[in-house]
């Protein structure tokens, strides 16, 4: 339902209900029915849905909206933001980006709206402003979402663990109280009958081949402790893991040349 109320049947449906209950103050319902049964020019628009649009957005919100390209910014804004679709969740990268991937129907609202301008004026480029700060803070909790889920699968798998080995200790998510340690939580291992730490960094993602980022400090972290610390690289919807050394990680590690020093990459696997 999210994807289908972006439509211009949708919206217009919704503006000509607003617009003509603002003038007579009737029931919607019957409102409706008065559109549909009038000229062409407003029976054919969706009013079922229009009707739910209205609602999910609030009438009142709409009431002060008459300008037909601010209306449809105002219902985009909200379909955006209330039902998170795809297209908002990239809008952060640019809207020539967004306009790529838009079906016919979705296109045709931002043209109605005036957001596809070759030039936009400066109200435009604050909307898309706006939409670009919405959709990096959505993705920001979504990654730091998968990062919870991967933390947490962690301290389950860690622990089970740990109590097949005999330790008798729990694994700690230190990202908790510390997010700078260069790891995520620490666990333990058997050494020789001695107990020791292992510093693990946790990986999350959601799609595709194992990829993930890694910061100049978890690789020093990393390098210093060799031989107790590891990538965990969790796949949150196969509820797979895949576990990799330091000596695993070098080979996709950088070096700094020139005045250049790298401070964060991104490390694609090509495997599942």
């Amino acid at each position: 339902m999210s994807e289908s109320f972006l439509k211009a049947s949708i919206i217009y449906a919704t503006f000509n209900i607003k617009k003509h209950n603002l003038i007579y103050n009737t029931f919607i319902d019957d409102t409706i029915r008065y559109l549909k049964s009038g000229s062409s020019q407003y029976a054919n628009f969706d009013y079922s849905n229009g009707k739910l649009l209205g609602d999910k957005i609030g009438w009142n919100k709409l009431l002060d909206i008459n300008n037909t390209e601010s209306f449809f910014r105002f219902c985009i804004k909200h379909i955006a933001i209330t039902f998170k679709p795809f297209w908002f969740k990239i809008a952060y990268l640019g809207r020539k980006r967004v306009f790529s991937i838009l079906s016919e129907d979705q296109l045709q609202c931002f043209n109605i709206a005036g957001l596809t301008t070759e030039i936009p004026s400066e109200d435009i480029i604050q909307w898309w402003e706006d939409i670009y700060i919405l959709s990096r803070e959505i993705n920001n909790l979504e990654k730091l979402e998968l990062g919870k889920l991967g933390e947490l699968k962690t301290i389950e798998l860690e622990n089970k663990r740990l109590k097949n080995m005999g330790i008798d200790r729990v694994a700690k998510r230190v990202s908790i109280d510390d997010n700078c340690l260069g790891y995520d939580v620490l666990s333990y291992r058997l050494n020789n009958n001695d107990i020791v730490e292992l510093k693990i960094e946790v990986k999350s993602y959601s799609f595709g081949v194992p990829h993930f980022y890694i910061s100049l400090n978890e690789w020093l972290v990393a390098e210093n402790n060799t031989d107790n610390f590891m990538f965990y690289i969790w796949n949150i919807s196969s509820d797979s893991l895949l576990e990799l050394s330091p000596k695993d990680i070098s080979e996709h590690i950088p070096d700094n040349n020139g005045c250049g020093s790298w401070q964060s990459i991104k490390i694609s696997l090509n495997k599942e």
